[in-house]
């Protein structure tokens, strides 16, 4: 069967036609929650249990295992394949649940009231009487890089991590959360302005993301331009909204590898497994 006879029914469900080009993400990410899922088996399995993992997986192995699984969730959840209240129910190991949980529960519950009870929430008006007041503040402050919606959408820029993220939601319909941090932020970094930055970021999502309508992606692409955080000790361009930056991306994630991994993706149409 062709991937068009098998996904068909996808691409007319009301107004929303799939493109061609589209239906081979799909398809990923269907085969992608089915690998996840025989991870997590073994994972969850009697003898993890037993020897809480000691012999099976690394502590390093562990984390990647569940960051694998979760980052994979958030399509699942749009669409109904996946229950959250399923989720809750299940065994996490102590260490990682408390921050998956907020991340499933406390963080989604607040993204879908943001929706639902926030007028403009695709604007910056939605942003707290801080942020507006910062990005107003540092409106004026040179840029240096400035990169237009095409080269961004064309992974044209400087620099190959976020070229990287780029790659992989064009290729996957998604991105690896923490790595979707550092691209909006670096989107609202090398943007003529904050509107045509967020203009750029929900254009991208809308076009390539699986999830682009669900109310996380609102949520956290504002959360780029200071929703639901804090102010922050003020810099140029940012003003007193969170910054994120390549060094320490490269503390706290194995860059390298990631860079490989979507490169592999891109040059064969596979995930690199190994």
């Amino acid at each position: 069967m062709s991937d068009h006879d098998e996904l068909g029914s996808f691409r007319h469900v009301g107004d929303l036609i799939y493109k061609a080009s589209h239906i081979g993400i799909v398809k990923r990410s269907i085969n992608l929650v089915k690998q996840t899922e025989r991870r997590r088996a073994i994972f969850e399995n009697s003898k993890y249990q037993r020897d809480r993992g000691h012999g099976l997986f690394t502590a390093r192995e562990q984390q990647n295992v569940l960051q694998a699984f979760a980052w994979r969730l958030s399509y699942n959840l749009d669409t109904g394949f996946e229950n959250v209240i399923g989720f809750e129910q299940r065994h996490f190991p102590a260490a990682a649940a408390e921050e998956f949980l907020e991340e499933l529960i406390v963080r989604r519950e607040l993204a879908f009231n943001f929706r639902r009870y926030t007028d403009h929430h695709d604007t910056l008006e939605a942003l707290p009487d801080w942020a507006r007041k910062t990005i107003a503040d540092h409106r004026n402050d040179k840029r240096d890089p400035v990169y237009t919606r095409e080269q961004f959408e064309a992974a044209g820029t400087h620099d190959d991590l976020w070229n990287a993220t780029q790659k992989e939601l064009r290729l996957r319909g998604k991105i690896h959360g923490y790595y979707r941090m550092f691209w909006g932020k670096k989107i609202l970094e090398w943007s003529a302005s904050a509107s045509e930055a967020l203009a750029t970021m929900l254009y991208l999502h809308d076009r390539y993301a699986l999830d682009g309508d669900d109310p996380n992606t609102y949520a956290n692409i504002l959360w780029c331009f200071g929703l639901h955080d804090r102010p922050w000790p003020e810099r140029p361009i940012y003003g007193t909204i969170r910054s994120m930056v390549r060094s320490g991306m490269e503390r706290k994630t194995n860059v390298n590898a990631y860079i490989r991994e979507i490169e592999y993706l891109e040059r064969t149409g596979k995930e690199l497994t190994a």
